[in-house]
This record gives C-alpha cells, sequence and structure tokens, in this order.
C-alpha cells in the first residue's frame, strides 16, 4: 500500500536554522522539519542578483506569493537532504531521506509547468493586444489601399506608351493578420491589379510592440544546499 498525505505543512518564514553548529549537526525525520525556519527567495523569486532589468521587448514579472514560497520550501528541502548527508559522514548514523529528494524533484517539476503555463498565457494575450493594436494602424495607414492603387498607376503609367493611363482606384482592400490584400482597377487599361503588402514594410505598424512577460523559474537543487554563487543563497 502507498501512504497518502492528507496534508501540508510549510516550514515557518525565517533563517534557515537547522544547522546551529556546523561542528555538531543533528540528524533529523521528515515529522521535525516543520519546527524549523526557511527563508523565502527575495526579488520576488529572482533572488541575487535581483530582477532583471526590462527591454522594450521583455517585462520581468515576479512569481506569485504561492509560487515563491513553494520554491522556498523546496530550496530548503535539498537543504535538509545534504543535511543528512553531511551529519551521516560527520556522526556516522543518519539516513538520508531518498524519497524526500524524489518528491522534491517532481515537486519543482510541477510548479515551473504552472509558472509556464502563467507566462505562455500572459504571453498569448500580450500578442493578440499587439496585434490587435498593429491592425488598427496598418488600416489608417494604407487609407483604404488609395496610397498602393497611385503606385500602381505609376507602374502602369511607365510602362504604357500607346495611350494615358486612368489612374487605378481600390476595388478591394483587406487587412488580414498583417497583411494588406488589394484590388487595384482602371478602365483603360481594362485592367485590376491584385496583390499583397506585408503590414511591417511600414515602420508605423513595426514599431509598435507590446512587452512579454518573462518569469523566473524554480532552480531548487533537491540534494543539496543553495550553492555560494546561485541565486537561492543566504547568509543562514
Amino acid at each position: 500500500s502507498v501512504e497518502v498525505a492528507t496534508s501540508c505543512i510549510r516550514f515557518a518564514e525565517g533563517d534557515f536554522d537547522a544547522v546551529p553548529d556546523p561542528n555538531d549537526r543533528q540528524c533529523y525525520v521528515r515529522s521535525e522539519y516543520e519546527q524549523f525556519a526557511c527563508p523565502v527567495t527575495g526579488n520576488g523569486g529572482w533572488g541575487t542578483p535581483g530582477r532583471p532589468g526590462d527591454t522594450d521587448m521583455k517585462k520581468h514579472l515576479d512569481l506569485t506569493a504561492d509560487e515563491n514560497t513553494a520554491c522556498s520550501n523546496l530550496v530548503c528541502m535539498g537543504a535538509f537532504y545534504e543535511l543528512a548527508e553531511i551529519t551521516a559522514r560527520q556522526k556516522g548514523d543518519c539516513a538520508v531521506d531518498t524519497s524526500l529528494r524524489v518528491l522534491c524533484e517532481w515537486s519543482v517539476a510541477r510548479l515551473n509547468e504552472d509558472i509556464h503555463d502563467r507566462e505562455t498565457k500572459a504571453n498569448a494575450e500580450e500578442e493578440s493586444k499587439e496585434l490587435k493594436h498593429r491592425q488598427q494602424v496598418l488600416a489608417n495607414v494604407v487609407l483604404g489601399c488609395t496610397k498602393i492603387c497611385e503606385e500602381v498607376t505609376a507602374i502602369e503609367d511607365a510602362m504604357e506608351d500607346a495611350f494615358d493611363v486612368e489612374p487605378f482606384v481600390p476595388t478591394r482592400c483587406e487587412v488580414v493578420g498583417l497583411t494588406v490584400h488589394y484590388t487595384c482597377t482602371s478602365s483603360r487599361p481594362n485592367k485590376n491589379v491584385e496583390g499583397t503588402r506585408n503590414g511591417l514594410t511600414y515602420s508605423e505598424v513595426r514599431e509598435i510592440v507590446v512587452q512579454r512577460t518573462t518569469l523566473p523559474r524554480c532552480l531548487a537543487r533537491c540534494s543539496q544546499c543553495p550553492k555560494s554563487d546561485g541565486p537561492y543563497r543566504v547568509d543562514s
């Protein structure tokens, strides 16, 4: 049979206090962990050296309070795993909780999936907003394809020397996505010119950018304490 947990226990929030004396480390079992404190990762889950700077294309947001607390607790689970290994070397009698490491690794993966899903949803909304704004500007820029048809008239007139070309006028002008579909028609010559134009050729459209959300990921190491050069290292 498999024992199923009926509740979740979190560390208290505070400095990691399970190793008051490095030369006299203690061996703890999982049921004792709740009496110890665990620091919450700073800078909204980014840790040190801090949240990256935003760019024109990207904005860096924080984890939710629950996401950050969960990741911080997983970091401390790794610290307890390595503590048991060190205590076993130091004193010779401390069982390493392998199932704790497996649970921690599974939890890190699930947490990062949730963070990824939230980031993906935010990016989809931002992409949609950007496209809608670009389409609105593009429709204003092409002015019903009048300018495009004026260009068509100039090209046709340059190729025809037997008679005067009547101006081509738009009989179709449709924006699909960021592509302009047009038909320009003239009575002399009796001709329709159809074509498409990429909306991003217009600088007014191309320069519209909605920043994409970027979230930190949980980088908890489930078998060791945070490294001195890592984002989760604190003095305690």
